[in-house]
């Protein structure tokens, strides 16, 4: 992502501050980066702390247009206020993981959502993941 001249805002309470001066990203609490998170990458565990951490409150913090991708955990988001801010067209999104149910029926409404894309939540289970293939890493 170099030739993008992105700016990386992180929000990880448990990585460690030097990483930033070996990589191009900035450490920041999570209330200053949602305003400013127009691409927001949600790759967290799923403890007690991080549960509903994307929930009415702080979606709403988003700026208008920013796109939301889930590839962590489905807990992390709460999935019907996400919806109603895509179905409204002020967020987008792409959602690997979802909760309470994964993969989402086939009748959700989020699967033809405009501005929504849902993936089945399986790439780590390829064969060439499984078995170490060097040519996807």
């Amino acid at each position: 992502m170099k030739g993008f001249d992105l700016k990386w805002l992180v929000h990880d309470p448990y990585a460690p501050r030097s990483l930033s001066k070996h990589y191009p990203v900035r450490f920041v609490s999570l209330q200053t980066l949602l305003p400013r998170a127009h691409l927001l990458v949600l790759t967290a565990a799923l403890t007690e702390q991080t549960q509903g951490l994307l929930g009415l409150e702080n979606l709403a913090r988003l700026p208008d247009g920013a796109a939301v991708i889930n590839i962590a955990r489905g807990g992390l988001v709460d999935l019907e206020a996400l919806r109603k801010e895509v179905r409204r067209g002020r967020l987008r999104c792409a959602l690997d993981v979802t909760d309470p149910q994964e993969p989402l029926p086939i009748g959700d409404t989020f699967r033809n959502l405009p501005g929504a894309i849902v993936t089945p939540h399986i790439a780590g289970s390829g064969r060439h993941v499984r078995e170490g293939d060097r040519s996807c890493r």
